[in-house]
């Protein structure tokens, strides 16, 4: 296996952080052999992500038993520590769906109540299903976020490809992955828009639940802006894919 150094360790590390990115999760190393200034073992994950170049291989061992005056603890302490971060950047961790080709007079709330009768009633946290303000009918898609990533995946295993809706609808539902992943992000990005005004009609608005049940939606971090007219604005609508 590719060996790097402590140095390419911490810039790897740094590069990574630089870029937003996490690296696979793995167990870590042993403590003795950190302790003792073994040479540390980067992800492969790291460098097949472009952030840093794959170092030669190490043609000079060092003894097990030997402290090496080159280590850098917080540099080994670096690497120890991304090995124990979420690999968000390789999709393990995303949490928040698109559902594609819901029937048009779904709803918000029939969503949630279709969510709940598939048995993922406290799986989700947010529920999100943009309406046309003038016909009041959905658009046909929507956005869940799951409380974890194997809850998202079981989701889209058991949801994607449904047809057998209750009302006339012969589309078959697609589950793929948002492109904004996360609720804190959701939150952030609707928390301000016109569709929290206390004039724009509750059922067109994105929802947060704890354990299967409605809770309100955090507040926003400033004052909101009218709803322009009884149609509402078309820019608070979440364009397809865009979440």
């Amino acid at each position: 296996r590719t060996v790097a150094s402590a140095a390419q360790a911490r810039n790897c590390r740094q590069e990574a952080l630089h870029h937003g990115t996490d690296v696979e999760e793995r167990p870590p190393p042993d403590q003795r052999r950190l302790a003792l200034g073994a040479d540390v073992r980067l992800p492969g994950d790291v460098y097949a992500s472009g952030l840093c170049a794959r170092p030669q291989a190490d043609h000079h061992p060092r003894s097990a038993g030997r402290l090496n005056d080159n280590t850098d603890p917080v540099a080994i302490a670096a690497v120890v520590l991304a090995r124990r971060q979420p690999a968000v950047a390789m999709g393990y961790q995303k949490t928040t769906l698109m559902l594609r080709n819901l029937p048009n007079d779904m709803t918000g709330a029939t969503l949630a109540e279709f969510l709940n009768a598939k048995g993922f009633g406290t799986r989700y946290n947010f529920v999100y299903l943009p309406v046309d303000f003038k016909r009041k009918s959905g658009l046909g898609y929507a956005f869940v976020n799951m409380e974890t990533h194997n809850d998202a995946l079981h989701t889209m295993r058991v949801l994607d490809g449904f047809k057998d809706w209750t009302v006339n609808s012969m589309k078959v539902l697609r589950v793929d992955w948002a492109a904004e992943q996360g609720l804190q992000t959701l939150v952030n990005r609707f928390r301000n828009s016109t569709l929290m005004h206390p004039d724009a009609p509750p059922s067109f608005r994105p929802m947060c639940f704890r354990a299967g049940v409605l809770v309100d939606f955090p507040p926003p971090t400033k004052r909101l802006r009218r709803p322009r007219s009884k149609a509402y604005s078309q820019k608070d609508l979440a364009p397809e894919g865009s979440v």
